[in-house]
């Protein structure tokens, strides 16, 4: 190769060298945009979120206390109740339950026909959506329900479970399977 071409290519690596350092701070100036964008994104998705909630009826109280008074009135006789209000636990493992079992606050039912009729309940009184465990659909889980040798120093959280009717435990056992707490 001559001196010229080399000549020629270190002037064309000089000038992109320039041109990349120049564009440096624009580059900079867009991720920083980008970040700011992004939280913005994520701060209209909550509000979103908040909205559609507030849309879908009621709170989940007043779901709540509309499908018990149901169960009371016996217009819906398969509705058991809320699951986090049909077992115990001891107070040290109120915390681990609170966080490993997201669905305490689904509704338990004995069969698909209370699913449903809950739902229509909900629909009429405008009260939002709930989420269902269908008992007669968990009977699968039953024999995995007995007792697991578990690594020391650890038990398994559903067998902390005090449930006030044994015919309930199955769902305890949908919501938490095998999650082990430490303690």
């Amino acid at each position: 190769r001559s001196r010229a071409e080399f000549d020629g290519h270190a002037a064309t690596s000089a000038e992109l060298q320039a041109k990349l350092a120049a564009s440096r701070p624009r580059a900079e100036a867009l991720e920083a945009e980008a970040a700011r964008l992004g939280e913005e994104q994520r701060a209209a998705a909550a509000k979103l979120e908040e909205g559609v909630a507030a849309r879908s009826g009621g709170s989940m109280n007043e779901r709540l206390r509309a499908l018990m008074e149901a169960k009371r009135n016996g217009s819906i006789p398969g509705l058991v109740g809320r699951l986090g209000s049909l077992g115990s636990i001891a107070p040290e493992y109120d915390c681990a339950i609170s966080t490993a079992c997201g669905p305490l606050d689904w509704i338990v039912v004995r069969d698909t026909a209370a699913a449903q009729q809950s739902v229509e309940l909900l629909r009429e009184r405008g009260l939002g959506v709930a989420t269902f465990v269908v008992l007669d659909k968990q009977a699968h889980l039953e024999k995995r329900m007995a007792p697991i040798e578990t690594p020391q120093g650890s038990r398994r959280l559903f067998d902390l479970v005090q449930c006030t009717d044994p015919a309930h435990r199955v769902a305890f056992y949908f919501a938490l399977h095998d999650t082990l707490v430490c303690g």
